[in-house]
């Protein structure tokens, strides 16, 4: 059985880099701007790997394998 603080580190991690960016988004300038786009793509990257279809990340037993 997995502990219960394991289920939720990675939503953490999320949830604090998106904190982060908004609030450097809104309190700096120039090469914070680049930090802060970086920080809130975290969360997009995630849920756009998420919803990528399974088969282009791994084939399946029934293609068998890749000559």
């Amino acid at each position: 059985m997995r502990r219960r603080s394991g289920i939720w580190t990675y939503p953490a991690v999320m949830a604090v880099a998106t904190i982060a960016g908004l609030l450097i988004g809104l309190t700096g300038d120039a090469g914070w701007d680049a930090i802060s786009w970086a920080l809130l793509a975290v969360p997009v990257a995630v849920c756009a790997y998420g919803l990528w279809p399974n088969s282009a990340r791994r084939p399946s037993a029934a293609q068998g394998p890749n000559p």
